[in-house]
């Protein structure tokens, strides 16, 4: 039901734009290991990716993005940091609502994990990438999330904005064990005449 309406809204759209945005996450998880919890901190990281807004109207569009981000977290303890590294490829569907320049929306997000990795600081031998599958020990490669977005565009095209990207399905393939990803993002782009 949902294509059926996205589809719709695309065939309607008065103006397709496209554009291209990069900037810095704030990266976290959220997990039910209480160590864990009480060790994390926030992995500053990036995104960089491809926009495209198809107006449906003067006040609201349509905005797929297809991004590279940095997601994880860093665990701070006995004097030094262990980082959680992972890339993901995402693609956020924002419905918009935009009035003088200001934009405000959100929207369901789909998140493709390429790679991940285990960064000790301390011990290199400790460092080990992650595997991705369906198994017991694996990381799902396949996530679901709920962004909310909102900024400002220039009419010369150049915008800022800031994201919250919420994660709403385990990355663990171990009922006992959540983990979920959770990002704040700021960014600057462009949109093309």
């Amino acid at each position: 039901m949902a294509g059926f309406a996205l589809a719709a809204f695309v065939t309607n759209a008065q103006k397709v734009s496209f554009g291209v945005k990069a900037g810095a996450n704030f990266s976290t998880v959220k997990t039910n290991d209480e160590d864990f919890n009480d060790e994390r901190a926030m992995r500053t990281t990036y995104h960089a990716g491809l926009v495209t807004d198809f107006s449906v109207s003067p006040n609201f569009s349509i905005q797929p993005h297809l991004l590279i981000q940095g997601k994880g977290v860093s665990l701070e303890h006995d004097g030094h940091k262990d980082r959680f590294k992972f890339t993901s490829l995402d693609i956020p569907v924002n419905l918009l609502y935009k009035s003088s320049g200001f934009f405000i929306g959100g929207g369901p997000n789909l998140g493709i994990n390429l790679n991940g990795k285990l960064e000790a600081e301390d011990d290199p031998a400790e460092n080990f990438d992650f595997e991705f599958g369906s198994d017991e020990g694996q990381i799902k490669r396949i996530n679901f999330g709920v962004n909310l977005l909102t900024g400002y565009r220039l009419k010369n095209g150049l915008f800022f904005s800031g994201n919250y990207l919420a994660g709403i399905s385990n990355w663990s393939n171990s009922s006992n064990d959540k983990w979920r990803n959770n990002l704040f993002g700021i960014s600057v782009g462009y949109m093309f005449k």
